[in-house]
């Protein structure tokens, strides 16, 4: 164990939480360990979470933890290993820990899903679709707000874009590390009598995550399929099943994200409202299809959209071109250089 730990990143992921803050802090921890910063995690205990950390020194906080045992815990880690900034990634940020974080001088960087200001960080990271952040400049000196500083897998952006073919041959499916809102059943039942499916020998793939709990459900689905269904699980790079398919129904999370940079024409069902707020913006500047949260539990829609986007060509080429020049691969870099300029 190192003496010293310049980064300490404070995170959460779970199944209702989701994994996203877990991926995309181990991609920047490992570009800042290639600079020569090394970093300490504190987590909650998540078996899933731990696992994913196995490269880094992980501390994990009591099953049950209150703000004195979770901050007494920070102080003693940033003490005893001369931490210099903190990075967090938290879907909400209570009280006692933003006062904490206004009262130290150590440099403050902060993941944000929907602000891009706040009154305790030095530095906010918010890579979403949100409002007009597709038009917003490229500025290392400031906060990294928009998709210009998307953080993407290190495996990703060795990448070229997908080539959009005539027929779809290969759908897949993927929801994100958890899927709390279980898509991945309900999507597969919708598509049991869809005749096109069969017509054109359409492939199914179906990408559970790690912290997915369908597992027995999906395979029950299969066995009384008649679809052409491959489930695939403990998958270690997800990039590659992403470059083999023609098409992808996903979450409006990280996975929509890379699908994007890749340029795999995609139908959102979002999770939640934030994740609806960032794929409406990318719908709204003709990047991908959205089902928002008032329209999932309409199943003609959702067959609709899915039978324009396999028989539209010209559609997906489209969402191929836009999507590719909006996510441009560069954005873990941009942020690296941007933190290491404070």
């Amino acid at each position: 164990m190192p003496e010293s730990f310049y980064f300490l990143f404070r995170l959460n992921g779970s199944h209702q939480i989701g994994l996203g803050h877990v991926f995309r802090c181990r991609e920047l921890a490992n570009q800042l360990k290639k600079e020569g910063k090394e970093s300490v995690f504190i987590v909650n205990t998540d078996s899933v979470v731990e696992s994913l950390l196995g490269d880094f020194e992980t501390i994990q906080l009591p099953q049950q933890y209150n703000a004195e045992e979770e901050l007494s815990l920070i102080k003693k880690t940033v003490q005893d290993f001369n931490v210099v900034s903190i990075v967090s990634d938290l879907l909400d940020y209570p009280d006692y820990y933003t006062r904490y974080l206004r009262g130290t001088k150590l440099e403050i960087i902060s993941f944000h899903e929907t602000q891009i200001k706040d009154n305790f960080s030095n530095k906010i990271i918010n890579y979403n679709s949100f409002q007009d952040s597709l038009a917003l400049p490229i500025d290392i000196s400031g906060s990294c707000l928009g998709p210009k500083f998307c953080i993407l897998p290190y495996d990703l952006i060795k990448k070229s874009p997908i080539t959009v073919k005539p027929k779809v041959k290969r759908i897949l499916l993927s929801f994100g590390g958890s899927d709390p809102a279980n898509y991945s059943t309900y999507f597969l039942n919708l598509l049991g009598n869809l005749n096109i499916l069969y017509k054109h020998s359409i492939e199914i793939v179906v990408h559970l995550g790690p912290s997915n709990t369908q597992l027995t459900q999906i395979e029950a689905l299969a066995d009384e399929s008649n679809l052409n269904l491959t489930i695939r699980t403990n998958v270690k790079s997800l990039t590659d099943l992403m470059i083999e398919s023609d098409l992808a129904v996903c979450s409006g999370g990280n996975t929509m994200y890379e699908l994007c940079f890749l340029g795999v024409p995609s139908i959102i069902l979002p999770q939640n409202q934030h994740q609806q707020y960032f794929s409406s913006e990318l719908e709204k500047n003709n990047i991908l299809k959205l089902i928002s949260l008032d329209k999932i539990e309409s199943k003609d829609l959702i067959i609709k959209t899915l039978l324009e986007m396999i028989e539209n060509f010209e559609l997906r080429r489209s969402f191929n071109k836009e999507s590719t020049q909006v996510f441009d691969g560069n954005g873990l870099n941009r942020v690296v250089d941007s933190i290491l300029s404070l």
